[in-house]
């Protein structure tokens, strides 16, 4: 009932300050159960109900992406959170990768076997079940049994397998080298059947990408000027559907099961409740001086997580719907 009211009518939230975080944050995210992973500057947080459960010291981790250490990709229903430890981002082929698909909870960091070259885990699923990718081909962990996604077409110039995201019904988001095309193709498998993105999805950015039960895509990507970026296009798309949705200067950054979109526009956080654009600044209050820049996650409640700036500072906050 709530949720069909906020169809109609702008949603409205509480904020709920993440107390106990220190340091800067570059990277939150949400479980459906409540659960938040903060990667802040030299620790890794898990926050839920209202305190801080445990943290990992980021120690002598190597600087990864933004983010000093453990690479936050999801945090499970438990509190596990799944993402990429070691050297070089898990989103580029330089051949300098050297990160591995990981696992924290607790604070005890656990490096999955036989990952490395490119290695993160990039979901968990209610069940359990972990995918991801390591040394260019996906895999998926199921009861400790693992299974290697193997390439839809096998041609000299590369092969390449990576798995980004499971949804409820067990359908898979994922990237393969198909045809003889230098880019691999993104695609959603279910039921045994490759259902092949358009080709505005075929792209390294597709590694940032959410999917929902409803099969329904986001992410984002760079369109550039003659020597530089120069605005972003968040991209939806559904299984099935024929069209592309582009909204511009924005990213999208996750999808929940009610098809609630997350990111940014205009350089202000956002949430999309069907065809219309929210300002996260505008529907609860924050402290002065701090702007909301970007949403990260959403959960199956509507719960949102995003960076708030002032100047150089940075911290994350929960954005709890009424």
């Amino acid at each position: 009932m709530v949720l069909a009211l906020l169809l109609v009518s702008a949603p409205s939230f509480v904020s709920v300050p993440l107390n106990e975080v220190k340091g800067n944050a570059m990277r939150v995210q949400i479980s459906d159960t409540g659960y938040v992973a903060i990667a802040a500057k030299g620790f890794v947080y898990v926050w839920q109900g209202g305190k801080v459960r445990w943290r990992a010291t980021q120690g002598k981790f190597v600087k990864y992406e933004d983010e000093s250490g453990f690479g936050i990709r999801v945090v499970a229903d438990d509190g596990t959170i799944g993402g990429s430890y070691g050297n070089g981002s898990p989103l580029f082929m330089s051949g300098l990768e050297m990160s591995n698909a990981a696992l924290l909870k607790n604070g005890k960091l656990t490096i999955l076997k036989d990952t490395g070259g490119s290695g993160e885990v990039a979901d968990i699923a209610r069940d359990g079940t972990i995918i991801g990718s390591s040394s260019w081909r996906g895999f998926i962990l199921r009861r400790g049994r693992k299974t290697i996604w193997k390439p839809v077409t096998n041609w000299p110039n590369g092969n390449i397998s990576k798995l980004l995201a499971i949804n409820s019904k067990g359908e898979f988001l994922g990237l393969s080298s198909r045809f003889k095309k230098f880019e691999s193709s993104p695609f959603i498998y279910s039921k045994g059947k490759y259902f092949w993105l358009p080709s505005e999805f075929e792209s390294f950015e597709i590694s940032i990408t959410d999917m929902n039960t409803s099969g329904t895509v986001v992410t984002s990507r760079a369109v550039w000027g003659e020597d530089a970026v120069v605005r972003r296009e968040g991209l939806v798309w559904t299984k099935g559907s024929s069209k592309v949705r582009i909204i511009q200067d924005a990213a999208c950054n996750a999808i929940n099961d009610h098809g609630w979109i997350v990111g940014r526009s205009q350089g202000k956080a956002a949430v999309w409740i069907g065809s219309k654009a929210y300002d996260l600044n505008a529907v609860a209050p924050t402290d002065a001086g701090w702007i909301r820049t970007d949403a990260q996650g959403i959960n199956r409640n509507g719960s949102i997580v995003v960076i708030e700036k002032n100047g150089e500072a940075t911290r994350p906050f929960l954005l709890r719907l009424k």
